[in-house]
């Protein structure tokens, strides 16, 4: 009877276990992946042009690709204003805090990898994302497959 007790207990151990690994790869796919971003980016054609104005302007590549995943499209810009892009820290904070308290959970299973590949993932987000919260937002000129030129949302005035 302790035997069976045994076996019973451990059977419902592992089956929680592997529901929560369910979980939270669920939890994984519903959350935007880094790699879009990355495929976006290999799609496109880059000009000399947009390598210039990056090193005058202070845009590295991540506030580029950054921009193209989460900007608003006006004709041919993406644009990422500085109310936009305060969203996206607070949302991006929340997402990193989640992924933190999943990490604490976890740390002794298998999961915490993904996790760990996740968190990683968000917490470069979140830093680009304050990096273009600082400039006031960024906005990216496409043509067609070439990324024309880049500069800051607040180096022009808008009427």
């Amino acid at each position: 009877l302790i035997y069976k007790t045994y076996l019973n207990t451990r059977y419902l151990y592992f089956k929680y276990i592997n529901i929560i690994c369910i979980i939270i790869f669920l939890m994984l796919l519903s959350f935007k992946d880094n790699n879009t971003i990355k495929k976006i980016g290999a799609i496109m054609h880059k000009t000399t042009h947009l390598h210039k104005r990056m090193n005058d302007r202070g845009i590295d590549n991540s506030m580029v690709l950054f921009t193209l995943d989460f900007g608003d499209i006006e004709g041919d810009k993406y644009v990422i204003n500085h109310k936009a892009a305060q969203l996206q820290v607070k949302t991006l904070k929340k997402e990193v805090r989640k992924f933190e308290q999943l990490h604490k959970k976890f740390k002794n299973f298998n999961v915490v990898n993904l996790v760990n590949k996740k968190l990683e993932g968000l917490q470069k987000d979140y830093s680009v994302a304050k990096r273009i919260c600082d400039k006031k937002g960024v906005v990216v000129v496409c043509s067609g497959d070439a990324i024309i030129t880049t500069y800051n949302k607040s180096s022009y005035l808008s009427y």
